[in-house]
């Protein structure tokens, strides 16, 4: 794919439109998600497919993510807990979430539709069998785990979310 400014123009555009006129149905409904932050020690000993494929995405800059997956199928703001933490969410339908800040993936998100039963990591998958994958988390809770992953220029985790199995994995910064 051809670089094109005009594309950029037009993807920058859409965000300062939508940036604080629209509210993601994502966003209600996840927003406990979304703040995932302090995980930076006791790197977890080893890391399924899916989420050395997630990690190799962070950091890209907004052209290398159209160039490589396209133009999204929908394009929203996303509000962070406090001023200067807003996101721009790339969501494809037949891949992952993307999430950008400062004109670069912070974190990506792949749910019902991305955790494919011939993966390590499977829909529904109970969370001793994510252990058993991926090690003791650093922080877990009833519904959720939350691992290190080894370090890739900047602090990396995972957190996997539980509803009756695994149904949500987001790989981050944790520096973000």
């Amino acid at each position: 794919m051809k670089k094109s400014p005009v594309l950029l123009f037009f993807l920058l555009s859409c965000f300062t439109f939508t940036a604080f006129s629209q509210n993601s149905p994502e966003s209600a409904s996840k927003e406990s998600r979304e703040d995932l932050t302090g995980a930076d020690s006791g790197e977890s000993r080893a890391s399924a497919s899916v989420v050395e494929s997630m990690k190799s995405v962070l950091g890209q800059t907004l052209e290398e993510l159209v160039e490589s997956c396209g133009l999204p199928d929908d394009l929203y703001a996303l509000r962070g807990p406090t001023p200067g933490q807003d996101s721009v969410v790339f969501y494809y339908s037949d891949s992952y979430t993307y999430y950008l800040a400062d004109g670069h993936v912070w974190q990506v998100r792949a749910d019902r539709n991305d955790l494919f039963q011939d993966d390590d990591l499977s829909l529904g998958l109970p969370a001793k069998d994510v252990e058993s994958l991926m090690g003791d988390p650093q922080r877990s809770g009833e519904d959720y785990s939350i691992y290190s992953l080894v370090r890739s220029g900047f602090p990396v985790a995972a957190a996997f979310y539980f509803d009756e199995g695994l149904s949500d994995l987001y790989v981050y910064r944790s520096d973000f």
